[in-house]
């Protein structure tokens, strides 16, 4: 294991930031990386490699990883939505860098915390991270879940969530994204149809993918 760490490094170039990697341990976790270094293109014989696809921030999460296997949001995180940002960031990465572990469930994992901890956190710029990402991944449900109440809401029906009670009619919040987020309508109703299924008919009540509690009732 600490050979990875000996040998010839790598520099990376992710906007203004550099960083050097050690070969072995960069190639080791990234096939994406192994394919860049070791091919016969012009990042294999400079060893370097310029990131357009990522953020300073996002790739720091990926060292983290490469080294730790590890995921700790910095100390500057303070926020629920920042932390959702972080986490879509860095899986976004992840994905494309095609790190070894991905989808990471302990990552996925603490991205549903954060979502069943405070689900008004989530915005339209998660909505659309999310589904940069692969259809089959994780990650993308999960997004799904944390919507489904928000939307069943927007139909009128009485609903309860987290002690909250109404049987008024609001407006789903990601309304805009529905027709302008490829592929959200789809997962979004895919999904619908499948908690519908698992009604409970005699009580009427669906349950939260989240958490399996009741948040509709007809």
């Amino acid at each position: 294991m600490l050979d990875l760490f000996d040998g010839p490094k790598v520099l990376l170039i992710v906007g203004a930031k550099k960083y050097k990697l050690p070969k072995r341990l960069a190639c080791r976790s990234s096939t994406f990386l192994s394919s860049a270094f070791n091919g016969p293109f012009k990042e294999g014989e400079t060893q370097e490699l310029m990131l357009k696809d990522t953020t300073a921030d996002a790739f720091e999460l990926v060292i983290q990883w490469i080294y730790t296997g590890n995921l700790v949001l910095p100390a500057i995180v303070q926020t629920d939505t920042d932390a959702i940002s972080r986490i879509l960031d860095f899986l976004n990465a992840a994905d494309f860098l095609d790190l070894d572990g991905n989808p990471y469930p302990a990552v996925v994992e603490e991205l549903k915390a954060r979502l069943i901890k405070s689900r008004e956190a989530l915005n339209s710029a998660h909505i659309i991270k999310a589904m940069a990402l692969p259809s089959e991944h994780t990650t993308r449900k999960v997004i799904m879940q944390a919507c489904i109440g928000l939307y069943f809401i927007s139909l009128g029906a009485s609903w309860t969530y987290e002690r909250h009670y109404t049987t008024s009619m609001f407006p789903f919040k990601f309304d805009k994204e529905l027709t302008q987020v490829d592929g959200f309508a789809a997962d979004l109703f895919r999904l619908c149809d499948e908690v519908r299924r698992t009604k409970d008919s005699s009580w009427g009540s669906v349950k939260d993918p989240l958490t399996g509690s009741t948040i509709y009732n007809a």
